[in-house]
């Protein structure tokens, strides 16, 4: 379990200061192995209502028979189009399939949420996802460079408490 987090889950330490730093309802775009245990727990204790949402029906059955809770729900989504998301979050993250559906959710909600938080916007795979066009839709954006790089944006509030971390 170990290797599987540190191998995908170097949006952890990110997501989850921007989580303890929030008070509102979280979002997940895309159900794992590091985010959705992690994002339950922390939610569970808070009692704060976090929706997941993956296009893998495999993912939706597992996790929510695994992380069950009156404040978690899960969705499978065939088309993104119509997912009901667009509504005030305090936090979302952006880790969901196809990457090429990242850059469209993140600037979709772009004025709903205090906070999004993207996994892996390394310019060095931005042929794939392609972030690079959409941090000028951000007021505000940081970008942690530990490798692989994650970054928030928000148009709603300032990410200049993120900087110099030291982590």
């Amino acid at each position: 379990m170990v290797e599987e987090i540190n191998k995908y889950g170097t949006h952890l330490p990110l997501l989850l200061k921007v989580v303890e730093a929030t008070k509102g309802s979280v979002l997940e775009l895309g159900i794992g192995s590091s985010s959705t245990p992690a994002l339950h727990k922390l939610c569970v204790e808070q009692r704060r209502r976090l929706d997941s949402y993956d296009t893998d029906v495999s993912y939706v059955d597992q996790y929510s028979k695994q992380y069950r809770s009156p404040f978690h729900s899960y969705f499978w989504i065939n088309n993104w189009d119509h997912a009901g998301i667009d509504r005030p979050w305090a936090v979302v993250l952006i880790d969901h399939k196809p990457a090429i559906r990242r850059r469209t959710e993140a600037v979709r909600l772009k004025d709903f949420a205090e906070y999004i938080v993207i996994h892996d916007t390394e310019e060095t795979i931005d042929r794939f996802y392609r972030f690079s066009s959409i941090w000028k839709h951000f007021k505000y954006v940081y970008h942690d460079e530990r490798t692989p790089r994650n970054s928030v944006a928000s148009n709603l509030m300032s990410v200049d408490w993120l900087k110099g971390n030291g982590e």
